[in-house]
């Protein structure tokens, strides 16, 4: 007799909202009820509504953004939930892990909050109901500075992936539905589309999964840890860091960090933070052709993060090992 247990966890990240959701359907679900005893009520209204799987699944994504709270209790706690069984077969391992699926999502529904796992749950469940075809995503979550250059850990977020007009997509409804604030340890709730249908490079930024194939591109672990870290708000702007491509920085020229962003907007407000620094420092950025060009001096630091920020949201980190 074998015996298996799941784990639940999350990670979650602060995000600016973006537009990547018609209004018109965002509006029909803010008039929903903001709680249902059970989820098949929920997907036949949806049914009801919509008539297409781009509609049905943007206004899933968007009830579960809107009305489910994270569970911070279970995410701090010291003893997270686990559920074990044990099977015989391979057939009634697959029987017992659907009714604990099902069962989690109806959980998330009816307690009105839940961990990652939660939420895909109740994504991947409701879209069944609704006859669109979802799978839940395992991996790792780029959320803090530090993890920066690390080696990836022990998988720590879930998201999923949803198949519209035969091609599939990535969203991740957990980290649009707010943030855990940092010093509190409360949820603040704040509904950010930007991660429904995240084009695979943007959502590669932050998210690498266990199952390479939902990389839904070419790109690599090396790549993902190495990378700086970007915020939502770095995607919503449109913008991209053109160098340093790397999140560490290790060499600098003449007591100078040069960032090059490229960008069309003309108007954004450039700043920068080191960590051992209370306010921000504005800097003007030099236009050559379709980059900008941000000169930013280090004086004598030799470790620590460097925050880029525009118009007062930060858009990317690095970290500094000087030598």
């Amino acid at each position: 007799m074998k015996k298996l247990s799941f784990l639940f966890g999350l990670t979650i990240l602060a995000f600016v909202a973006t537009a990547q959701i018609e209004q018109s359907i965002i509006d029909k679900i803010r008039t929903y009820p903001v709680a249902y005893d059970h989820y098949e009520s929920l997907a036949q209204q949806i049914q009801n509504d919509f008539d297409t799987e781009e509609s049905r699944a943007a206004a899933i994504f968007t009830w579960i953004a809107l009305n489910i709270q994270y569970d911070t209790d279970s995410y701090f706690s010291s003893h997270p939930k686990t559920i074990s069984y044990s099977y015989r077969t391979e057939e009634e391992r697959k029987r017992i892990e659907r009714s604990i699926h099902e069962m989690l999502a109806e959980a998330t529904i009816q307690d009105g909050k839940g961990v990652c796992q939660g939420y895909s749950e109740l994504f991947r469940v409701l879209c069944l109901e609704c006859g669109i075809e979802s799978k839940i995503v395992s991996g790792y979550s780029k959320t803090k500075p530090e993890e920066i250059g690390q080696k990836l850990g022990y998988a720590d977020h879930a998201w999923n992936a949803v198949k519209l007009g035969g091609v599939w997509y990535l969203l991740d409804v957990t980290w649009a539905a707010g943030y855990v604030h940092p010093r509190f340890q409360e949820f603040v709730p704040k509904f950010n589309p930007v991660y429904y249908k995240t084009k695979p490079e943007l959502f590669f930024l932050n998210h690498y999964p266990n199952d390479t194939k939902w990389i839904l591109n070419r790109y690599r672990e090396s790549q993902f840890v190495n990378i700086p870290l970007v915020t939502s708000a770095y995607l919503s702007k449109g913008m991209k860091i053109n160098s340093p491509k790397k999140g560490i920085i290790s060499k600098v020229k003449g007591g100078i960090i040069k960032i090059e962003i490229i960008t069309d907007e003309l108007l954004n407000t450039f700043s920068y933070r080191f960590n051992d620094q209370i306010y921000m420092e504005e800097v003007n950025g030099e236009r050559v052709d379709e980059k900008l060009v941000l000169t930013i001096p280090v004086e004598d630091r030799k470790s620590g993060y460097l925050h880029i920020i525009a118009d007062f949201e930060t858009l990317v980190t690095y970290k500094l090992q000087l030598r």
